[in-house]
């Protein structure tokens, strides 16, 4: 950018060193070389057009005099010149100093855009942990309830904990104590399906979790009504087997001392074969026997579990017998139901105890799978049965709690994916784990 000032004072000094040049008798210089005057912003200190001096005193006096206004002519052109450029400068500076409001600005407008798109994220993550969490609930509930409960045996020092919703207990040689951490229950695998128990009947509407988490510790009224052997008087009745593995008889004192003592469930393992006739038709006297020892347990305050417990090993028979054995323990579920169709939700079934599993089958330690999914196939089948035997008998049994017996009840085994949870319209199942780790 060049001003009009700055034009003139450079148009003045050119004409002034002309004038002195003319003035002089030396030869004058060749000037062609400045081609573009209008180019030139400042003139340099060194620029100035040289001259031979005059031999005469008076040309030698006017080229000085000349001289000298033209070098005050160059330093007004200069000042003039740093004055255009500092406009210059000025104008540069307040362009830029606009370019970078502007900048500012668009950078604050763009502000909103980037939190918005930061919310954005934010809330898509949100979302993928949301799906997430209810993806891992939902393969949580598969795996039914969820409780550690922790079994001490007198007399083995076998610690069992039940991981699901009760405290269950292997077969022990005297009654085993059991802790269980129902908190870590989940709700059970299929949602329920029909309506909540009608009111006044003992059944609450209240979750399988929400049944668990209320139970609290439990203990194993062991080495009582299990009791079996082949070298048991028969005719001894219900007192030979009850007394057969060394336990005195159960008393209702014995069973409000568990209570008083802060347990809150009482699982009752019973070996229903022990008088039962060629038809399966379970002993009345046994049935009662097994009724009044569950009464004791609910007018305690406890929740009671009655379950097929090993009951002579007929299991066993299973991959070999199976319609034999089938027909056997669905009338023995048949008549358990129809006897306690009408007590509350206090009172939960268990399938059976750890018996779920066959050799015969598929070895477990072998390191194969052979067999293994037959073996897992014939258990699912089995509580598929007891489900279905349960919902059909009537009463409050369509809306009782059912434990389910896992894969010989081993944790690891029954986490395994061949291990299938039964249908249940009720939506009121849990899983039964033993855990022996440490053994000893």
């Amino acid at each position: 950018m060049k001003p009009k000032k700055t034009l003139c004072a450079l148009i003045l000094a050119i004409s002034l060193l002309l004038s002195a040049a003319c003035s002089q008798t030396a030869e004058t210089p060749d000037v062609s070389d400045v081609s573009d005057i209008s180019d030139v912003s400042v003139i340099p200190d060194d620029a100035s057009v040289h001259t031979e001096p005059d031999k005469t005193e008076e040309s030698a006096e006017t080229a000085k005099e000349n001289e000298k206004t033209a070098e005050e002519t160059s330093k007004e052109t200069v000042s003039d010149e740093t004055e255009a450029s500092e406009e210059e400068k000025s104008i540069s500076e307040t362009e830029s100093s606009a370019d970078d409001t502007s900048a500012a600005s668009e950078s604050t407008a763009s502000a909103p855009e980037t939190t918005a798109a930061e919310t954005a994220a934010s809330a898509a993550a949100t979302t993928a942990a949301t799906t997430t969490t209810a993806s891992t609930s939902a393969t949580t509930t598969a795996a039914a309830t969820t409780t550690a409960a922790a079994t001490t045996s007198a007399t083995a020092a076998t610690t069992t904990a039940t991981t699901t919703a009760v405290t269950t207990a292997a077969t022990a040689p005297t009654a085993a104590a059991t802790s269980s951490a129902s908190e870590t229950a989940t709700e059970p695998s299929v949602s329920q399906t029909t309506a909540p128990p009608p009111a006044g009947n003992g059944m609450r509407d209240m979750t399988t979790m929400q049944i668990v988490k209320e139970m609290g510790l439990g203990i194993n009224l062991g080495n009582t009504m299990e009791a079996c052997g082949d070298w048991i008087n028969k005719n001894g009745g219900v007192r030979a087997y009850e007394t057969a593995w060394g336990s005195p008889i159960v008393t209702e004192d014995m069973i409000k001392g568990y209570a008083s003592c802060g347990f809150g469930v009482l699982r009752i393992p019973v070996a229903w074969s022990n008088l039962m006739d060629s038809s399966y038709n379970i002993d009345p006297a046994y049935m009662a026997r097994v009724k009044e020892i569950t009464d004791w347990t609910l007018e305690s305050g406890m929740y009671a579990i009655v379950n097929i417990h090993y009951d002579g090993g007929w299991w066993e028979k299973f991959p070999t017998e199976k319609d034999k054995c089938m027909k056997k323990y669905t009338r023995i579920w048949e008549q358990i139901s129809e006897a306690f169709k009408d007590y509350g939700d206090k009172l939960m079934f268990e399938s059976l105890n750890e018996e779920g599993g066959w050799d015969s089958l598929w070895n477990r330690y072998g390191g194969g799978v052979s067999g293994k999914s037959e073996s897992f196939g014939l258990l699912n089948e089995i509580n598929q049965k007891f489900v279905d035997t349960v919902r059909s008998s009537g009463g409050n049994n369509a809306f009782r709690h059912l434990l389910i017996a896992g894969y010989n009840t081993d944790i690891d085994l029954t986490c395994d994916s061949a291990f299938v949870m039964p249908k249940d319209s009720a939506g009121r199942c849990a899983v039964s784990v033993h855990y022996y780790t440490p053994s000893t």
